[in-house]
């Protein structure tokens, strides 16, 4: 399961069987820090890190540094 606690599992730890990552900009001051669905809201969340990676270049994001990415307007502001 996905996001907040179902009922019930409030306060406990619980194993996701079906564990998604994200990805957030690196930059500290961020405001608009996660990787989102084209033309939505929501956070893009996948169970493999390479997709979103793929997905993030497509929509301007920068790798900088393993493990690391830069929004496009973080990186756009970024002193290089």
């Amino acid at each position: 399961m996905s996001g907040p606690d179902p009922v019930g599992r409030l306060g406990r730890v619980w194993f996701d069987p079906a564990p998604l990552w994200e990805l957030r900009c690196a930059a500290p001051f961020c405001s608009d820090p996660v990787l989102v669905v084209a033309d939505d809201e929501r956070p893009l969340r996948n169970p493999d890190r390479t997709v979103l990676a793929d997905e993030a270049r497509v929509a301007g994001w920068q790798q900088a540094a393993p493990g690391r990415w830069l929004c496009r307007s973080c990186h756009q502001g970024h002193d290089r």
